[in-house]
């Protein structure tokens, strides 16, 4: 960042960007004044072998730590696969910049937990995004050709 100039600046990320971002914290040049992940990777070694393994949930969890923990399993059961869909068969990902239908079907069902929290809207509960958000994040996407 010193060699664009700055010297101050803080570091967002999500995803690889969460990667990234906690090792800029880690390495912490006096520069930067904070990070923000909304993918926060600290999870306790056991807890991530039996969420991988799918093992049952350990004894002796608070709710919160149940929460996630459940929420880590269904990520792992049911979340990855886009990942490993645009790793093993990006083919198959075309659609997403053929057309806005394309688009809109990948938004949609690109995890379990998104198509969950996107879907709602549609049977008319009023938690969460509207319909127009959705089309908003359709649209945007679509008209700035950033799929």
């Amino acid at each position: 960042m010193k060699r664009l100039g700055y010297s101050k600046f803080v570091a967002q990320g999500g995803d690889w960007g969460a990667v990234i971002t906690d090792l800029m914290g880690v390495q912490a040049p006096p520069e930067l004044l904070g990070i923000h992940t909304n993918m926060p990777g600290a999870v306790p070694a056991d807890i991530y072998r039996a969420v991988l393994s799918g093992a049952p949930m350990p004894s002796g969890l608070s709710d919160d730590e149940k929460a996630a923990f459940e929420r880590l399993q269904f990520m792992y059961s049911k979340g990855v696969a886009y990942g490993y869909q645009m790793g093993l068969r990006p083919q198959t990902l075309y659609g997403i910049a053929d057309s806005p239908v394309g688009l809109a079907a990948y938004f949609l069902d690109h995890d379990a937990w998104s198509y969950a929290l996107i879907a709602r809207v549609f049977d008319g509960q009023t938690e969460g995004l509207s319909r127009d958000d959705v089309l908003d994040n359709i649209t945007i996407t679509w008209l700035t050709n950033t799929a």
